[in-house]
C-alpha cells in the first residue's frame, strides 16, 4: 500500500490508515501477522505485487479504461473522483488534502474511478477471500467505521506527529533524542521502547510505581545515581543510563542479543534474564543468543516443571519474549520512516545530565 493519509502513516508512533486497518482485520480473520510494504515514489503497487514483493495490492485506483497490469482486482469498496487522478495506480484523494473525495458510493460513474484490492492472476483463492472480506466488512459496519475515522475526522490531517507530514513521532522526539545518543543509543530505539512502554505519554504511572515516558521505577533510577525521574528530562536520563547498564551486564555475544536481553532486563531486570540464561544452558541452548534460543526458553519459566529444575520461580518469560520482539518490530519500522538525523530547529539543547553512581563515588 501507499504511505499517504488515506493508506498508511504513522502517528504518535502508532500504524495508521484506512487500509491498514482494514487490510489488518483481514489478516486476523486468519491468523496470520500483516507486513506493510511501501513501494517508492513512482512505483506502481501493482509492479510490485507482479514481481511478488506482496501478496495484496491495497487502495489500487481502478479505472474504465486502466489496464489489468497483469491482475486481478476485487471489487470496489470505495469510489473517488477521477479528476484528481493523472492515472492509476497512485494515491488516491483524501478529503481536506485534495480537492477530490472518496465515497462509500462504489456505483460506477463516468467520473469517478473504483478503489479495490489487486491479487496476481493466479490466487484466485485468495481473491475470493478477499471479496468475502470486503463484504462482510460492508455488512458488520468496519468500513463505515474507518471510513468515518480517516475520512470524516480531521484528528489526523496536518498533524505534526504524523510521518505524512513531518519526521516526527512525538513532540518529545528531540529530547528522547538527546538522553538516548549520549547513551549511546539509536534515539529511534528508545521512541520504540518509549511507545511500548507509555505510548509517549510523560504522566503515566504504572501500578508497581513505574513512572513517565520510560515507566522508570525509583529503584532503577537510583542505581544510575539520577533523582528527579519525575520530570521528561530526568525519566530519559534514567531510562536511557539504565538501559546502558543493563547493556553492560549482558556483555557477550552479538550486538542484536545482547540488546535483546537488555531489554527483556528492563522489563523484568536482570536477575530474572540470568535465570532464562542458565535455563538455556540447561537445556542445550547458547544462553547469548536470544533468537531462537533465550527467545524459545523464556516462556518455559512460567511451568513448574521447567523451573524447578534450576531451583528457581515462575516468570513472565512469554510477555518478555512479546515485549522484546515489539520493541525490535517498531524500531525497524521507525527506521524505514524516520531518519535518525533530527533537523537543528529540532534539536533539543543539553541538559546538564546527572552524575553516575560511579561518577559521585569518584
Amino acid at each position: 500500500m501507499h504511505h499517504d493519509a488515506a493508506s498508511y502513516f504513522l502517528y504518535r508512533g502508532g500504524e495508521h490508515g484506512f487500509e491498514y486497518e482494514l487490510a489488518l482485520g483481514f489478516a486476523q480473520q486468519f491468523g496470520v501477522t500483516l507486513q506493510v510494504r511501501i513501494p517508492p515514489p513512482g512505483v506502481a503497487l501493482t509492479d510490485w505485487l507482479v514481481e511478488g514483493k506482496g501478496d495484496i495490492a491495497a487502495g489500487v485506483i481502478v479505472t474504465d479504461g486502466g489496464a489489468s497490469a497483469g491482475v486481478r482486482y476485487s471489487e470496489a469498496y470505495l469510489a473517488a473522483d477521477i479528476q484528481d487522478i493523472p492515472y492509476t495506480d497512485q494515491p488516491y484523494p483524501h478529503p481536506g488534502l485534495h480537492t477530490g473525495s472518496v465515497s462509500l458510493d462504489t456505483s460506477a460513474r463516468p467520473e469517478s474511478a473504483r478503489i479495490s484490492w489487486a491479487v496476481r492472476p493466479e490466487q484466485v483463492e485468495l481473491l475470493a477471500a478477499v471479496n468475502q472480506y470486503h463484504a462482510w466488512a460492508k455488512r458488520s459496519g468496519l468500513r463505515k467505521i474507518l471510513y468515518e475515522k480517516y475520512f470524516t475526522s480531521t484528528r489526523f490531517l496536518r498533524s505534526n506527529e504524523s510521518t505524512i507530514f513531518s519526521n516526527r513521532l512525538s513532540r518529545y522526539d528531540p529530547l528522547i533524542a538527546q538522553y538516548a545518543e549520549l547513551a549511546g543509543f539509536d534515539w529511534r530505539l528508545i521512541a520504540a521502547l518509549i511507545f511500548e512502554e507509555s505510548r509517549f505519554d510523560p504522566k503515566r504511572r504504572s501500578p508497581r510505581d513505574a513512572y513517565g515516558l520510560m515507566q522508570v521505577r525509583e529503584v532503577a533510577a537510583r542505581e544510575v545515581g539520577v533523582k528527579d525521574f519525575y520530570t521528561p528530562h530526568g525519566n530519559l536520563e534514567a531510562g536511557t543510563k539504565y538501559l546502558q547498564f543493563l547493556l553492560r551486564q549482558f556483555s557477550d555475544g552479538r550486538t542484536q542479543d545482547r540488546l535483546a536481553l537488555a531489554l527483556s532486563g528492563y522489563l523484568l531486570g536482570p536477575s530474572r534474564v540470568r535465570v532464562a540464561q542458565r535455563l538455556a544452558h540447561a537445556l542445550g541452548y547458547d544462553p547469548y543468543c536470544w533468537k531462537d534460543s533465550v527467545e524459545s526458553v523464556f516462556p518455559l519459566l512460567e511451568d513448574a516443571e521447567y523451573y524447578q529444575q534450576i531451583n528457581a520461580s515462575f516468570i513472565p518469560g512469554g510477555e518478555a519474549v512479546r515485549y522484546v520482539n515489539a520493541i525490535l518490530q517498531r524500531y525497524e519500522l521507525y527506521t524505514r520512516y524516520i531518519p535518525r538525523e533530527l533537523p537543528a530547529a529540532q534539536q533539543a539543547r543539553p541538559r546538564q545530565p546527572s552524575l553516575s553512581v560511579a561518577e559521585q563515588t569518584g
